[in-house]
């Protein structure tokens, strides 16, 4: 039997309450046509989309608890790897400015101070 919280902080059983969050969210998920998803999955997921929208490694790895960003980032390696070129064009960007082609063709044609 497990112990669930109120609103308001009550507790009390599962049985003899409202729906544990997971039931709630089972739920809710299939009257909106979902697909049936664990909590864990759904960690997966935010983890993912907050890497892939620019969010720091560090700064999720943090919300999710972990101690050490290193796990996080060995986990979830496999979403930063895509990104190599933007991280390259970003560092060129900033350190040489906007006028160089990472194509290998050097300073764009209407620069005329270099």
């Amino acid at each position: 039997m497990r112990a669930t919280c109120s609103v308001d902080g009550q507790y009390f059983s599962s049985s003899s309450g409202p729906d544990t969050i997971r039931q709630r969210f089972d739920r809710l998920a299939a009257a909106a046509g979902l697909s049936r998803i664990t909590f864990h999955d759904l960690r997966h997921s935010y983890a993912t989309g907050a890497l892939k929208a620019g969010v720091s490694a560090k700064v999720v790895s943090d919300r999710f608890g972990h101690a050490n960003v290193g796990f996080f980032l060995q986990t979830y390696a496999h979403v930063l790897g895509s990104d190599d070129r933007e991280a390259a064009e970003q560092a060129a960007s900033f350190l040489i400015g906007d006028g160089w082609d990472l194509a290998g063709e050097g300073a764009a044609e209407d620069d005329e101070t270099i």
